[in-house]
């Protein structure tokens, strides 16, 4: 027998289905190429592995990367002048110049420093469809466009099994996350951040259903909970902390074997932080810059911390919010003020509604364990900012310059594995739906038209 709530889940995973993946594939289409964070390098790594190098190569000249045919190379250089130049514009004879670039030309050693230390399996969608695109022998554009498509429709298939999957008191927080343009341009891009997200999703979806005081423990589904987060942190290890999290939400009569898979997580990821990783470093851009030396002087002058945090989250704090919203453009346009007004207040409505449900049923044990949960949220934002710091910031500098606010998306996703711990009440039975309809038949569509309308705006629109 089919519960009602079940079958209201499997709606609201199909219709999300149809319009976010109708969102992506027009995203994946109208941004130009390369024209998300890094895509570029993403775009070498992802070539790299569909040729076999599921790990990079370190060359004499101090360079990490790998062997690419050149006309890659000239592809993904090809549309270098558009990021940070608010000015410039493309039109379709533009991309068609490239058009008649293949897969075949001299090896070159390509130099991706800051990507090719990934792991590979957020790459595996684009580089699956380029392995499968190149032997019909397309050219690169309409690999890199099918590539975009294909891991961007596989993100929103993930996402909408994560609904289907979620616990109802914890899926209207997830449904707002995904709402997010930031989401839908990261999942319609040929990058790992699109698979990165959408892992951080299925996991948290999976968490609700086993923790909580509502949820049941099933050691697939925790098994499956921990796996996609070892992944997620094995991808980048600032975020360490958040596979902790089924620690400190789930029983105590489960702890011990959740502990077990946690450490034999926790064993993979540093085999690949060591193995896979720490070879492969170089200094990812020209300048003063040394981790050990910015550590030093951490050291040395400790009233330097607090400055750095000041100017970053303080004086920075809108530009971080805003582009954690959305991106565009490498951070050389933005949305409407509106839209950004309009998705603050809807995020601090849903954090009242949450809010009152906790102090309704307050529990001391429930609060120690959302502190818990906080407290290694705040761990992987601080560990995303430190290692930024150290690693892409000048010596001294009075403030974390290379962080993005696209680093604390996926930690607001991680907050669905904390609302699994809301109670019961009117809210939840009925405030709730109407509002998880509001963000799937208002929300989400505006969302997607605004995002469009900017990046048609902003690339193709004459200046």
């Amino acid at each position: 027998m089919i519960k009602p709530q079940d079958s209201t889940a499997a709606g609201l995973a199909r219709t999300y289905f149809w319009i976010a993946g109708l969102v992506v594939v027009a995203v994946a289409l109208v941004n130009p190429p390369f024209l998300v964070a890094d895509e570029p390098n993403h775009f070498f790594r992802a070539v790299q592995i569909s040729h076999g190098g599921l790990i990079g190569i370190k060359f004499p000249n101090g360079w990490a990367g790998g062997w690419l045919p050149q006309p890659v190379l000239h592809f993904g250089w090809a549309f270098g002048n558009l990021p940070f130049h608010p000015a410039a514009r493309i039109d379709v004879a533009r991309i068609a110049s490239v058009f008649q670039d293949g897969w075949h030309g001299v090896l070159k050693p390509a130099s991706f420093p800051n990507t090719v230390i990934y792991p590979p399996q957020f790459y595996f969608p684009g580089a699956v469809a380029l392995y499968a695109t190149r032997h019909l022998h397309l050219h690169l554009v309409q690999c890199f466009y099918i590539g975009r498509i294909f891991s961007g429709v596989s993100c929103v298939a993930a996402s909408a099994m994560a609904l289907r999957l979620c616990a109802p008191q914890a899926r209207p927080w997830l449904l707002f996350c995904l709402c997010l343009p930031e989401v839908m341009g990261l999942y319609a891009s040929f990058s790992q951040d699109g698979p990165f997200i959408a892992a951080a999703v299925l996991a948290c979806a999976l968490l609700t259903r086993c923790t909580g005081p509502y949820g049941t423990w099933r050691a697939l589904e925790m098994g499956g909970a921990v796996l996609l987060l070892a992944l997620f942190a094995s991808s980048k290890p600032p975020y360490l902390s958040v596979l902790f999290l089924p620690l400190v939400l789930v029983g105590r009569e489960h702890f011990k074997i959740t502990a077990f898979m946690l450490l034999v997580a926790l064993a993979a990821v540093l085999a690949w932080c060591f193995l896979g990783m720490h070879p492969l470093q170089t200094q990812t851009r020209p300048g003063d810059i040394s981790p050990a030396r910015q550590l030093h002087n951490m050291l040395v002058h400790p009233g330097i911390v607090p400055t750095v945090l000041y100017n970053t989250f303080i004086r920075g704090g809108w530009w971080l919010a805003a582009t954690s919203i959305a991106t565009i453009g490498w951070v050389d346009a933005g949305m409407p003020r509106w839209f950004y007004t309009v998705i603050f207040v809807l995020a601090a409505v849903l954090t009242g509604l949450y809010g009152f449900l906790f102090l309704r049923q307050w529990r001391a044990q429930r609060a120690f364990r959302l502190l818990l949960l906080g407290l290694l949220i705040v761990m992987a934002g601080a560990g995303a900012t430190l290692s930024t710091y150290l690693t892409w910031d000048e010596v001294g500098r009075n403030s974390a310059w290379g962080v993005l606010g696209r680093y604390f998306t996926p930690l607001l996703v991680c907050l669905t594995a904390g609302a699994a711990w809301a109670g019961q009440g009117w809210i939840r039975e009925r405030v709730f739906p109407i509002f998880e309809r509001v963000l799937l038949w208002s929300v989400l569509p505006g969302c997607g038209i605004v995002y469009l309308c900017v990046l048609f705006l902003r690339f193709w629109w004459p200046a």
